[in-house]
């Protein structure tokens, strides 16, 4: 039964050849559409990456920014310290000699009172 079925598909199906320079034709179709495939992806690529190196840069940028910003602050804040210290150690200097004079004067007004 197949046999008879492929029988009749060969007779009825018989081969057409192509018109004169359909495969030339068809194969120009395929080489424009693939140009201008390849033509319009890079650019397009090309906007894509331009973007992501433009937001990588602005990225490194703020980062070195903050970088700095960050670095002035820690010696602002070294130098305020530095100050601060500097200001106890003269004021505990300060308050040593009164406490000294107060304790002579004391000392003195008690051996004055006797």
């Amino acid at each position: 039964m197949s046999d008879e079925v492929e029988q009749r598909l060969k007779n009825d199906l018989e081969r057409v050849a192509a018109p004169e320079g359909f495969a030339d034709r068809v194969m120009e179709r395929v080489r424009a559409k693939e140009h201008a495939r390849l033509r319009l992806m890079p650019r397009r690529m090309m906007h894509v990456w331009q973007a992501i190196a433009a937001v990588a840069l602005i990225a490194v940028f703020l980062g070195g920014v903050e970088a700095v910003h960050r670095r002035q602050e820690q010696r602002r804040a070294e130098v305020i310290q530095r100050q601060f210290e500097q200001a106890m150690e003269i004021t505990q200097r300060t308050l040593d000699g009164v406490g000294e004079r107060v304790s002579e004067a004391g000392v003195k007004h008690d051996k004055g009172e006797r």
